[in-house]
């Protein structure tokens, strides 16, 4: 018979799990402090990452927990999301690292592991941009978080006014991933001088794939024009049309690069195919006109409804989805 252990040793016990217990909670959590200076104000984070489990991966992931302060003033984050983060498939602290967002900094940059299962590889971005406005009660900090295949861009406009952030996701078409290509996005930190608050939006993209950043990763017809398709905007989708060259390669070599994924950076009949789109640029102009038409009704069918906000033909519908009332219509 096993000899049960006296009340005082339990007692022992116990205590010395317990101990054990908290010293490896301790060695399972990092943290942190960043800090810069804009317009004369200096920002502050402090920032405590831990491994957490989800139900989405059976792997450990990163909860990272933040603060901001101006001084010993607390900021309160615009949206219910601030605050908190979690990427998948990252163990802190390696992966945990607060970058500097824009130059001169408007904010701050964290790069997590994007998808929690699968065998794609992309980053999960959250952005943060703290703002001391006129009163306390427009001082706070506005975030994004978003999917993003590479590190952002971010650029400030010549006014530097605006701190605009490029980047590009993951799309697949009807052949899954082998057949992946890269979607460029645009976000835009606009700062709203009658009340010095900042904004978060995502205007409309340049209708010039020319103005796009060039060394922004895996530019491709296929990831310009859809962005023009996905948007209903003929005139991104014409500009993709008239800056991209045809390019035939043997066939064999078509097939090759297909399957391992590799991105044709010109149109290519049987790569358009394998994307459910038409297969040559006869086709492809005629899907443009198409979409033309169709973007002239929405129009015309949205100008007297000016009042209402409508889920249908609006380019920042991500924008809201993404960062609720942070946000601003128009």
């Amino acid at each position: 018979m096993t000899k049960l252990l006296s009340i005082p040793s339990l007692f022992v016990f116990l205590i010395c799990t317990a101990f054990a217990a908290s010293v490896w909670a301790e060695e399972n959590v990092y943290k942190g402090s960043e800090s810069f200076e804009r317009e004369g104000v200096t920002y502050r984070m402090a920032w405590t990452a831990r491994g957490v489990t989800t139900g989405l991966s059976s792997k450990e992931s990163t909860k990272v927990s933040y603060s901001v302060r101006i001084g010993d003033f607390f900021l309160h984050p615009k949206t219910l999301k601030g605050g908190t983060f979690i990427g998948c498939w990252d163990v802190p602290p390696a992966k945990v690292r607060w970058e500097p967002l824009g130059d001169p900094q408007m904010g701050w940059m964290l790069k997590l592991g994007g998808f929690c299962s699968g065998f794609t590889g992309s980053f999960k971005i959250h952005l943060v941009v703290p703002n001391k406005g006129d009163n306390p009660g427009f001082t706070d900090y506005v975030t994004a978080e978003f999917h993003s295949k590479e590190t952002p861009i971010a650029r400030w406009t010549a006014d530097k006014k605006r701190l605009q952030v490029w980047s590009s996701y993951e799309q697949w078409s009807r052949m899954g991933n082998a057949y992946k290509f890269y979607v460029p996005e645009l976000r835009e930190f606009s700062v709203i001088t009658s009340f010095r608050i900042i904004e978060v939006s995502c205007p409309p993209l340049p209708i010039d794939v020319r103005q796009w950043p060039s060394d922004l990763p895996f530019r491709s017809f296929f990831g310009d024009f859809y962005a023009g398709l996905d948007r209903l905007d003929a005139r991104i989708m014409q500009s993709a049309l008239d800056n991209y060259e045809n390019l035939e390669p043997p066939g064999h070599e078509a097939r090759r690069n297909k399957y391992w994924g590799v991105v044709h950076q010109e149109i290519h009949p049987e790569a358009l195919w394998s994307h459910g789109l038409p297969n040559n640029r006869k086709g492809l102009q005629r899907l443009t006109n198409e979409i033309h038409e169709i973007s002239k009704k929405i129009t015309k069918a949205r100008g007297p409804l000016g009042l209402l906000w409508l889920s249908w033909g609006n380019h920042r519908n991500k924008c809201l989805r993404d960062y609720g009332r942070s946000s601003r219509p128009s």
